[in-house]
């Protein structure tokens, strides 16, 4: 029978494991036994940590790092994790590399570090320490290590253990493997890396002089973005469409900068780099996008014609100003399917309906039709047939926006209040509520897909039921202590910086309308 076969039931064998473990002088024989009692910890291989602190002063580093993983399931406390990260980190150090050997470990030699900065990040002094004992490492791949360790830390507490930050940063100066995990941990910072907006700068500034790789310098910028600081504007004017600059769209006081770039890329057409990323960002400008309306309407015919027909009407009846007729006039065509444009549009053009995106492409259309001419005739036609038809979220969403307008279509909403699809209650409570002016019934669907916040976990369903329930405002008080919990809470939600920052944004914004 193979350690890993050890049934974790058969209280006899595993008291055979823990007596043979005791008695191993084969280190690699005894890095198995302990690393296999570790696996079964759940099964009560072993209860207490404390049983295997014997072999974190053995000669050899990897058993030290056996001993260490395996006591990790049951170091849940202060005291029954102390010491384990700093002898993790010297022994990484002793054994001279930041993998492991294949045997007895598998798969766990690879990124082995994180193997043990996962685990460890719930006590912050020993994760500390682990990270300390690899930042001055000789061998570059251990010092990216460090990295990877301050990184679980980063992303797990909204106030870390001071010198992680600062050891990230330092990675800035290293060599070319180090410095791409510190660039990559800062890129995903947000606001955090505010304090270091400077030095990030100057980086830029360094390696534009130095001619090094655009990606480089890419993920420096995408981190300034972070902490919404201008000087990355220049930059990233001169190469949005990049894939490490995609993210959330630039800020609406970078629109008069970046639009005569932006509608000059949209005339290169649909084939042109970063054409989603420069729509993304006009949806989110709203009228101050208008500039770019002729553009946007020569992507009606094009695959493109979804997204630029929902940045049409984000801009509004400004778009008629700007692009006169035509603009109602291609939307209303859309809308009716009179145009269509190329197959595989998107939202428009793909048959057959009811069940494909056309009918999705046909109700965006309708949609802006009514943003833009303020005429509601032709939205309530083609979006109301889709919702008796019961294409779901897409549908629910523009119908919302109608609201009483929409009056006549609530009975056909009502039924998906219950319905088995998240995404469709959701957008069933808020069609509800703005059709109705009934918030209690929206709210009470609308309650329960908060569950997950006890777990700290964050998914687009719920980011977007909190910003439901913010829209819905005094009704929704019941979601409040919910949303504080977040706001006060020492842990980061969603196992990032950046979903912890939106969360927080958008339960912040629902208290203030809540009240």
């Amino acid at each position: 029978m193979f350690l890993g076969e050890v049934p974790g039931d058969d209280a006899s064998a595993l008291d055979g494991l823990r007596k043979q473990a005791a008695a191993e002088s084969d280190p690699t024989a005894l890095q198995a036994q302990l690393l296999a009692l570790g696996s079964l910890s759940a099964h009560g291989a072993v209860t207490d940590a404390s049983w295997f602190r014997p072999w974190l002063t053995h000669p050899d580093p990897l058993v030290r790092l056996a001993a260490i993983r395996a006591a990790l399931p049951t170091a849940t406390t202060s005291a029954a994790a102390r010491g384990l990260g700093g002898t993790a980190g010297s022994a990484f150090v002793a054994f001279g590399a930041a993998s492991l050997p294949d045997v007895p470990w598998g798969s766990q030699g690879r990124e082995a570090v994180r193997g043990f900065a996962e685990p460890l990040r719930a006590q912050p002094r020993e994760a500390r320490e682990l990270v300390g004992a690899l930042t001055g490492a000789p061998r570059a791949d251990l010092r990216r290590a460090a990295l990877v360790a301050a990184d679980a830390q980063l992303r797990y507490w909204r106030r870390p253990s001071a010198g992680l930050w600062e050891a990230v940063v330092a990675g800035l100066d290293d060599e070319d493997r180090v410095r791409a995990q510190a660039l990559d941990i800062l890129a995903g910072g947000g606001a955090a890396v505010t304090p270091y907006a400077d030095r990030l700068a100057r980086f830029v500034q360094e390696q534009d002089r130095a001619a090094t790789s655009t990606s480089t310098v890419d993920l420096a910028v995408r981190a300034l973005m972070g902490a919404a600081d201008d000087r990355a504007l220049p930059r990233y004017r001169e190469r949005f469409g990049s894939h490490y600059l995609r993210g959330e769209p630039p800020p609406l006081r970078w629109a008069p900068h970046l639009l005569p770039a932006f509608r000059e890329r949209l005339r290169g057409g649909p084939g042109a780099r970063g054409i989603p990323e420069v729509l993304n960002a006009l949806t989110a400008w709203g009228p101050s996008a208008v500039p770019a309306t002729p553009e946007l309407a020569g992507l009606l015919d094009t695959t493109y014609a979804g997204p630029a027909a929902d940045a049409l009407g984000r801009i509004g009846p400004a778009a008629r100003t700007a692009g006169g007729e035509a603009v109602a006039d291609l939307l209303a065509g859309l809308a009716r399917g009179d145009l269509r444009p190329p197959r595989g549009a998107d939202g428009i053009g793909c048959v057959p309906p009811p069940a494909s995106q056309g009918w999705h492409g046909a109700q965006t259309a309708a949609w802006a039709h009514w943003r833009v001419t303020g005429d509601p005739e032709l939205a309530l036609r083609v979006i109301g047939a889709a919702a008796l038809a019961g294409l779901g979220r897409p549908a629910l969403a523009r119908l919302a926006d109608l609201g009483s307008l929409a009056f006549r279509y609530a009975d056909a909403v009502r039924p998906l209040l219950g319905c088995p699809g998240a995404w469709s209650r959701l957008g069933a409570a808020e069609a509800w509520w703005r059709l109705t002016g009934d918030a209690a019934t929206a709210v009470d669907t609308l309650l329960p897909e908060l569950r997950p916040l006890a777990a700290y976990e964050v998914t687009p369903l719920v980011l977007r039921t909190v910003q439901a329930l913010g829209r819905i405002g005094s009704p929704a008080a019941a979601a409040a202590p919910t949303l504080r919990v977040v706001l006060d809470a020492d842990r980061r939600y969603g196992g990032g910086i950046l979903l912890d920052e939106q969360i927080c944004r958008a339960a912040t914004e629902a208290l203030d309308r809540i009240g």
